[in-house]
C-alpha cells in the first residue's frame, strides 16, 4: 500500500455518486467507508484554518491495515523525524478513544521513532491528542505543526514497514510480555474469549477450543487461564508434550501446568486431587491416545469439573488412526466448540507455500516467495558442509528424525530450516513418503514447517522431483 495526497481523498467527498466513491477508494487501496472520507474533508478545513499547506498532507496512508492481524488506522503520515497518526470518528466515543489510541501506540511503537496520536470527532469538529495515558482536546494548529515537521517523508510501501510476528507474542517463549499483559487480541480471539469465558460460569461445561497451526490458539488459551486465575479460579493445565522453559516460568508465575505422564502421577498419589481445582485445561490434545482422553473425560465428569480441550484438527489430517478421532471422541461431551481460522504466526508467503507443497491444487497466487529458499544437494558432504555455515538463530530439523516430534510441538522459531530426502515423492498432486510410518512423517514434517514466524529454508537432498515441484510454487 502507498501513500496519496489528503486533497485527493477529501475532494472526492463533494460526488454524489457513492458507488463510484467506493470504487475510487477500492482503486486507492483505501479502507475507508465514504462516510469517513467526509471526515477527512471536515478535517482539512480545521487544518487550513492554521497555515496548513498542500504539501503537508502528501504521502499519507490512509486505511492501512496490519496483514493478518487486521489493525487498522485511518492516517498515518510517516517520516524519519516522526509518526503522526489521526483516527476519525463521527461522534465522541468517550474512553474507547483513548482505548484506541493505546492500542495504537504498542503497534506503532516497533517503528522506533516518535509517534504523536490523535482523534478527531467530525460532530465537535475537536481534535484530541494522547498525552501519557490521557486524551486532552488540542488546537489543530498543533497536528499542522507536526506535520510541517516532517521533512524525511517515507513514501513506500507501508506494509515493509510492520512485522506482524513483532506483534504475535507467545506465553511460552515471551512470557514477562505475556504476564505483563503486553499483548492484544484480534477481533476472533476477543469474542471467542468472551464466550469461552462465559460458558465455564455453568457446570461441567466441556469446551472445544481448536485451529491450525497460526491460529494464535496457544496465546488465547493462555490468556483465557490467566483472566480465570485473576477471577480467583483455580486452573490446572496439562499438556501432551514435554514442558520447556517458557512453563516452567510460568508454573513459578502461579500457572499449573502439568505434562501428562507428570499428572496422572500426581492425581495417583493425590486421591483428593480436585477438590481446590475449578477448570480442567488439556493443551495439544490432539496427540492423546483415544483411551487417555476417555480417562480425563471420566474423571472431569465424576469431579463435577469444567474443561478445555484445545487441539490442531490440522495434525489429525496425517496422525495414526488412534489419534485422528478426537474431534467425534469428545462430540457427545463438548457444550461449546470454536475454531480459530484467522491465521496469524504465520506470513502469508509462508502458510501459502506450506498448502502448496503439501497438496499442489492449492496453488497460491502470489507475487513471491522473499521469506522461502530452497536449497538441493546430492551428497551428504556437502550438506553437512552447508549447515555448518547456517547463523545460530536457524532451527534444523529432518523430517526423518523421529525423536523431534516432541521438539516442536507448541515451539516456533523466527527461522526453521527442513530437510527432506528421496523418501518423499507426489502422488496424483499429493506429497507422500515411502514407508509404514507414512502418516508420522508427513505430520512432523508440516509440525517442522509450521513452527516457522519468519523464514523458512528447505533443503532438499537427493530429490528431483520434489525440487521440481518446490520450484513450480516459487514460480521458478
Amino acid at each position: 500500500m502507498y501513500p496519496v495526497h489528503l486533497y485527493t481523498i477529501a475532494d472526492a467527498a463533494s460526488t454524489q455518486n457513492q458507488e463510484l466513491l467506493v470504487h475510487y477508494l477500492r482503486y486507492k487501496q483505501i479502507r475507508l467507508r465514504p462516510v469517513e472520507v467526509t471526515h477527512v474533508a471536515s478535517l482539512l478545513q480545521q487544518l487550513q484554518q492554521f497555515s496548513l499547506e498542500a504539501r503537508d498532507v502528501r504521502d499519507v496512508y490512509v486505511g492501512f491495515q496490519i496483514e493478518q492481524i487486521g489493525k487498522e488506522f485511518d492516517l498515518l503520515r510517516i517520516s524519519e523525524e516522526h509518526v503522526v497518526n489521526i483516527e476519525l470518528k463521527s461522534i465522541h466515543t468517550g474512553d474507547k478513544m483513548r482505548q484506541q489510541l493505546l492500542k495504537n501506540r504498542y503497534y506503532l511503537t516497533f517503528l522506533k521513532r516518535p509517534v504523536y496520536y490523535f482523534t478527531y470527532v467530525y460532530e465537535e469538529g475537536l481534535c484530541y491528542e494522547l498525552q501519557g495515558e490521557e486524551l486532552v482536546v488540542v488546537e489543530p494548529s498543533r497536528i499542522v505543526s507536526l506535520l510541517q515537521q516532517q521533512l524525511d517523508i517515507y513514501r513506500g510501501d507501508v506494509h515493509a514497514l510492520f512485522d506482524v510476528s513483532n506483534y504475535l507474542i507467545s506465553p511460552l517463549y515471551h512470557p514477562d510480555a505475556f504476564l505483563a499483559g503486553q499483548y492484544f487480541l484480534n477481533s476472533q480471539q476477543s469474542q471467542f474469549k468472551a464466550k469461552i469465558l462465559a460458558v465455564l460460569t455453568g457446570n461441567e461445561q466441556c469446551v472445544a477450543l481448536t485451529g491450525a497451526a497460526g491460529t494464535g490458539k496457544t496465546l488465547l488459551l493462555y490468556d483465557i487461564v490467566r483472566t480465570l486465575q485473576q477471577q480467583q479460579q483455580r486452573v490446572v493445565m496439562i499438556h501432551s508434550a514435554p514442558l520447556h522453559e517458557g512453563h516452567a516460568y510460568l508454573n513459578a508465575s502461579g500457572f499449573f501446568i502439568f505434562h501428562i505422564a507428570a499428572w496422572r502421577q500426581y492425581i495417583e498419589a493425590h486421591p483428593q486431587w480436585h477438590i481446590d481445582v475449578d477448570v480442567m485445561v488439556v493443551d495439544e490434545a490432539q496427540r492423546l491416545d483415544a483411551d487417555v482422553v476417555d480417562h480425563m473425560l471420566a474423571l472431569f465428569q465424576q469431579a463435577e469439573l469444567s474443561s478445555i480441550f484445545s487441539y490442531d484438527p490440522e495434525q489429525q489430517l496425517f496422525a495414526p488412526q488412534e489419534h485422528a478421532a478426537i474431534t467425534q471422541q469428545l462430540a457427545e461431551h463438548v457444550t461449546a466448540s470454536y475454531e480459530l481460522t484467522t491465521k496469524l504466526r504465520a506470513h502469508k508467503e509462508l502458510t501459502a507455500f506450506i498448502q502448496n507443497f503439501f497438496d499442489t491444487g492449492k496453488r497460491a497466487v502470489l507475487p513471491s516467495f522473499s521469506r522461502i529458499t530452497v536449497e538441493f544437494f546430492t551428497t551428504d558432504e556437502a550438506l553437512a558442509a552447508y549447515i555448518d555455515t547456517l547463523a545460530p538463530q536457524w532451527h534444523i530439523f529432518s523430517a526423518a528424525t523421529h525423536f523431534q516430534y516432541d521438539i516442536v510441538t507448541s515451539q516456533e522459531f523466527d527461522d526453521v530450516v527442513v530437510i527432506v530426502d528421496e523418501r518423499f515423492f507426489y502422488e496424483r498432486g499429493q506429497l507422500r513418503v515411502t514407508g509404514a510410518d507414512e502418516a508420522a512423517v508427513r505430520q512432523l514434517l508440516y509440525r517442522q514447517l509450521t513452527r516457522a514466524r519468519k523464514r523458512i529454508t528447505l533443503i532438499i537432498v537427493r530429490n528431483e522431483a520434489v525440487l521440481t515441484q518446490a520450484l513450480a510454487i516459487l514460480h521458478v
